[in-house]
């Protein structure tokens, strides 16, 4: 019965190694205390304003600046390169036309280009090809993994 169970003393934390650093690792969550919950929530403070200034401080200057960025790429275009080996993974949808940026433009985008519903205000959508140097890369890229 539940109310027949005895309860455990909580077990002996193991001392630190010498070296090893007094922060709790994200799976250990019995080892928060209070200056230990300010320090995380102090590091992600840092990300978030990181992250904000990734995605709406630049994303101003990226379009004011549109027409350089652009004119820098195209300056920088190989006339032709050999794509022996290279490969792509695609869904279904896009199956006859394999180089079909339409993809990129859905949802939010992915991690090198903006898509269309990913704060259309704030952010110009924008297509990208991405084509992995061999099979492995461009199956991890396809699951989203990095």
């Amino acid at each position: 019965m539940r109310g027949n169970r005895r309860l455990r003393p909580p077990s002996p934390q193991r001392p630190l190694q010498r070296g090893e650093p007094d922060l709790p690792a994200l799976i250990e969550l019995e080892r928060f205390n209070q200056a230990s919950l300010r320090q995380w929530l102090a590091a992600k403070a840092n990300l978030d304003a990181v992250q904000r200034a990734l995605y709406f401080e630049l994303e101003p200057l990226r379009q004011r600046n549109e027409d350089r960025l652009f004119d820098a790429l195209r300056s920088q275009a190989l006339p032709s390169f050999s794509f022996d080996g290279w490969c792509r993974i695609i869904d279904y949808g896009y199956g006859l036309q394999p180089l079909s940026l339409a993809g990129s433009l859905k949802g939010e985008g992915g991690r090198f280009n903006i898509g269309g519903d990913l704060s259309p205000g704030a952010f110009t959508p924008f297509p990208a090809l991405y084509i992995a140097q061999d099979y492995e890369a461009a199956f991890s890229r396809a699951l989203c993994e990095p």
